[in-house]
């Protein structure tokens, strides 16, 4: 999947403080440090102002230090762009947030590419011609913020649609990459994921020791998904004592899905049913009882004595163990024709029972389950990578050399993306030599065809003296250019 910049700003690797919160207390001071053009100061004040309902004065502070520039400029698009969040379910408002995102993402904050980033992984799970072009952007601005900016959230938000396929094509190994990345850094949430991973690919060893890292910090989920685990035994080795231990604790906590995992740990510690023996066979044999001295000798006949024989193939059971059914007494030929007639319709029984199933010979006691036999899914298509996604891959894994060769291949061939990426590597002199004047020349190539990205990075060299002359008028025009450029991708975007 193409990706389109290696940095979406050379701004966006500096670790840029946030202003401190400020008290109801402390406005007044500020205020007249805003006045006297302090734009940290002008800064907070529009922040308080924007988060206490005072929006028509939150929103004039931070429109003015967005105006002039600066290191304040970037989190008063995110303060902006925070605040527009909150009324996103019209089409305007969503297109001013991620206006003021875009902005802010450009100018380096972190906190801001991840939230652009998401936004965009959400587009582009949605489908459409141009999901993948979106889930690119997502990638790439997600990418940078969760190694230039070190955030585990975007580290994070990688994994998961990498995991889940959503935004960005499924690829178990770099889901297991990026999520690794965050739960190492202690995300809670990527740890579990890591952990239902890890079942979902079989491996052991990953899946237990996430699960039991996320449920020993208290997440549900990963207490049921544990449980339901060691209670199965399909990937980790069966406990029903463990899967027991973690079920209940999840059931405490109104877990879904506990109450149904401690159900089958009770079905199987419940023992199984003693099997039945089949009764032998029994024949009744009628006998004149002993005179009795009592009203009892009144009786037309008399109870029969019931006589257990020795199972005989020639003979059928009769009563399944019942007692035998008395007879008159006229003698023992009365009982056998009795016999005779119930042996004769349980024979006729079994005819009919084997009629109706479709096979009249001797049925097998016990059948075999059926076992559906495991469907195993192709191996995906690799898909062929541009030269510039190439040449980022390569600068993934620390080849800035082959990156440099491929970006320059790819910019040969009208890549615009590929000339910004080639100012980066001649800028930081990673994989070449380091040359500033050539690093511009790039970036004005590449600006020169409308590329935000370049456009922001000439105003930053021009702002911070890299291989020219110190120069803020020329540096804010550049600013001011790429700011444009994005406002009229924005505007164009959804025609």
């Amino acid at each position: 999947m193409k990706k389109t910049a290696i940095a979406v700003a050379l701004s966006a690797s500096l670790l840029i403080a946030a202003a401190p919160v400020t008290h109801g207390s402390e406005l007044p001071a500020l205020i007249e440090r805003a006045n006297m053009g302090d734009a940290q100061a002008v800064f907070m004040v529009g922040k308080h102002y924007l988060e206490n309902n005072q929006t028509a004065r939150g929103i004039l502070y931070l429109e003015h230090v967005i105006r002039e520039g600066g290191d304040q400029a970037a989190f008063a698009h995110a303060a902006l762009a925070k605040h527009y969040e909150k009324l996103a379910d019209t089409s305007i408002a969503r297109e001013t947030m991620l206006y003021h995102y875009r902005a802010a993402a450009v100018l380096g904050e972190v906190g801001s590419q991840v939230k652009l980033g998401s936004f965009l992984l959400e587009d582009a799970a949605k489908g459409g011609t141009d999901a993948e072009r979106i889930g690119s952007q997502a990638a790439a601005l997600l990418d940078h913020a969760a190694n230039a900016g070190d955030s585990k959230e975007a580290a994070f938000q990688l994994g998961r649609a990498y995991h889940e396929g959503k935004g960005l094509a499924r690829d178990p190994s770099r889901a297991a990459r990026w999520l690794g990345k965050a739960a190492d850094g202690g995300h809670l949430e990527a740890t579990y994921l890591l952990g239902m991973h890890g079942l979902a690919v079989e491996d052991q060893r990953i899946a237990k020791r996430h699960l039991e890292r996320a449920a020993e910090r208290g997440h549900t989920g990963a207490m049921v998904a544990l449980a339901g685990a060691l209670e199965s035994g399909k990937v980790l080795r069966a406990s029903l004592d463990e899967a027991s231990k973690w079920a209940n604790k999840a059931d405490r906590a109104n877990a879904p899905g506990a109450k149904a995992v401690l159900a089958r740990v009770a079905d199987k510690r419940r023992p199984a049913p003693a099997p039945v023996t089949p009764a032998a066979p029994v024949t009744a044999v009628a006998h004149q009882s002993a005179p009795v001295e009592n009203s009892e000798q009144r009786q037309a006949w008399v109870t029969p004595t019931v006589v257990v024989e020795p199972p005989s193939a020639s003979r059928v059971a009769t009563g399944g163990g019942m007692p035998a059914r008395p007879v008159p007494p006229q003698g023992a030929p009365q009982a056998e024709s009795e016999v005779e007639r119930l042996r004769k319709q349980v024979e006729m029984l079994s005819q009919q029972i084997a009629r109706i199933s479709g096979d009249a010979g001797p049925r097998p006691t016990a059948q075999a389950a059926y076992v559906a036999p495991e469907v195993i899914p192709p191996p995906p298509v690799e898909e062929k990578l541009s030269l510039n996604q190439q040449g980022l891959d390569a600068h993934a894994r620390g080849e800035y050399d082959v990156a440099y060769k491929l970006f320059d291949k790819a910019a040969r061939k009208g890549d615009v993306d590929a000339l910004n990426n080639m100012g980066m590597l001649l800028l930081q002199g990673m994989g070449v030599g380091a040359d500033p004047a050539q690093a511009m020349v790039m970036f004005r190539r590449a600006a020169g065809q409308g590329h935000v990205t370049a456009a922001h990075n000439i105003g930053y060299m021009y702002e911070n003296g890299i291989g020219v002359r110190t120069d803020l008028a020329r540096s804010r025009v550049w600013y001011q250019h790429s700011q444009t450029l994005n406002e009229r991708n924005l505007r164009y975007a959804n025609l």
